[in-house]
């Protein structure tokens, strides 16, 4: 895998801190050539599932030979691994506490290493700046990745439970894994769990915080101002929205909040 010399970067630093600064210097300090994108450092704090899911859904985006770093690490300092790991096209660095879990699930890291970059000059409680930095400057530069720890098996690396999606013949039952600073809302069920259903995807009703919205839109100006609708996000996910308005708010909505989703003709 040629180096594309891009890094990003995930994690729940926020901006008001000196953090993010201090990383990308680090970085920038190993290999001055890096390029550094910023996905987010607005994950909720210590928000590993949150983490997970953006790495998830945003890798891809960019040339193969990207290397993501992800720094959501309530464990740092303890006993907890970090670990590097690549795919046919990406390099990953990220703490041992579930932020590889959907990639692992989905078959896409074929080789997971376990970094051990500790000097006494790194601090126990910044192990990004010091440690997964550094690493990740090497291999955007095209150091070579076998250099970065010893193998681990994607069985022994920290799992989380999979996005909650519960089937019944006539129903799914789900949960709010995401509101984004629109307040739009996504659910864990995504448009392909919608396919075992006879009916058209298109006809379905969605519970949600005690509002039934429904059917399924292609976009948000399909509903008038204000209104509640349904549609397909741009990672394939169901997402309630409210037209040039705030559906997080407008219901009351929170985090793991459960969803219902049936299709139009069941009563």
């Amino acid at each position: 895998m040629e180096p594309s010399g891009i890094v990003t970067l995930i994690t729940d630093f926020g901006l008001a801190d000196p953090y993010v600064g201090q990383l990308k210097g680090e970085l920038l300090k190993r290999w001055q050539g890096a390029r550094i994108i910023d996905i987010t450092h607005a994950i909720d704090h210590h928000d590993i599932k949150g983490a997970a899911l953006t790495l998830l859904t945003s890798y891809y985006h960019f040339p193969a030979g990207t290397v993501h770093l992800t720094v959501v690490d309530p464990g740092v300092g303890s006993h907890r691994k970090i670990l590097a790991a690549k795919s046919n096209d990406y390099f990953f660095i990220a703490p041992d506490n579930g932020v590889f879990s959907p990639l692992i699930e989905r078959g896409l890291l074929h080789d997971i290493r376990q970094i051990f970059g500790r000097s006494a000059a790194s601090s126990a409680t910044f192990h990004g700046r010091d440690i997964m930095a550094p690493l990740a400057a090497d291999l955007a530069k095209g150091e070579p990745f076998i250099a970065a720890g010893e193998a681990v098996e994607p069985a022994d690396c920290v799992s989380l439970p999979s996005l909650k999606v519960q089937r019944t013949d006539d129903q799914l039952i789900g949960e709010v894994i995401r509101i984004d600073h629109f307040g739009n809302i996504r659910l864990s069920i995504g448009y392909a769990d919608l396919q075992a259903w006879s009916v058209s995807p298109e006809n379905i009703l969605v519970r949600l915080c005690g509002e039934h919205i429904g059917p399924l839109r292609r976009t948000y100006s399909d509903c008038s101002p204000g209104r509640l609708c349904v549609v397909i996000d741009s990672d394939g996910f169901l997402e309630v929205a409210a037209n040039l308005g705030n559906a997080a708010r407008k219901l009351g909505c929170r985090l793991h909040d459960t969803v219902v989703v049936q299709p139009c003709s069941i009563p």
